[in-house]
């Protein structure tokens, strides 16, 4: 007989989403920095011909940038606030595991 316990399956689900999380936040970091290099390489095309490069084009990259190098400092926010409030219903409430095959 297998015994299903809702704790385990929870704690692998939420161990599968904290490594989903951690890329998708390094992804994040390490497209913020390479959009800020594209704004430096325009801006320096725009410096040397204005009407192939328009100036909005390095201005948008830059804010793309840090929008995106932003997404990391506010999920680590949430996080902590998720996670104390996680951890309340935790304290107040204890795991129990079931038989799934137990006859009812």
């Amino acid at each position: 007989m297998s015994k299903l316990c809702i704790e385990t399956v929870a704690n692998t689900l939420s161990v599968g989403a904290h490594i989903m999380s951690n890329v998708m936040l390094g992804t994040c970091v390490v497209v913020g920095i390479a959009l800020f290099v594209l704004a430096g390489v325009h801006y320096k095309s725009h410096l040397h011909n204005p009407k192939q490069v328009p100036l909005s084009k390095p201005i948008m990259y830059v804010v793309l940038a840090f929008c995106l190098l932003a997404i990391p400092f506010l999920e680590d926010y949430v996080a902590h606030t998720g996670r104390s409030a996680a951890k309340v219903i935790e304290q107040k409430s204890k795991p129990t595991c079931y038989d799934i095959d137990a006859p009812v």
